[in-house]
């Protein structure tokens, strides 16, 4: 899939789609403007360190999956809520 040319889009639907890695999706010099990301029913959300690898490669990201994502204190930990 190639996003490179949507650098405005801020949301981004992409539930079953056999999707294993968000390398597949993002890297830091595209979609700069993702704040809404929806990817359930997909293989990279049963992997255990998945939110710490969106916060790498997408750290702008507000809402994963329906849930809001805030970045917290100086740590930079990861504290997921649903709204």
């Amino acid at each position: 899939m190639h996003l490179k040319n949507l650098s405005n889009l801020t949301h981004l639907h992409l539930d079953n789609n056999k999707i294993a890695s968000l390398d597949q999706l993002v890297n830091e010099k595209n979609l700069k403007r993702l704040e809404l990301l929806w990817i359930m029913n997909n293989p990279i959300c049963d992997q255990s360190n998945f939110e710490a690898v969106l916060k790498e490669k997408c750290s702008q990201v507000k809402n994963l999956n329906k849930i809001v994502v805030k970045v917290a204190d100086q740590n930079d930990e990861i504290r997921i809520s649903k709204r």
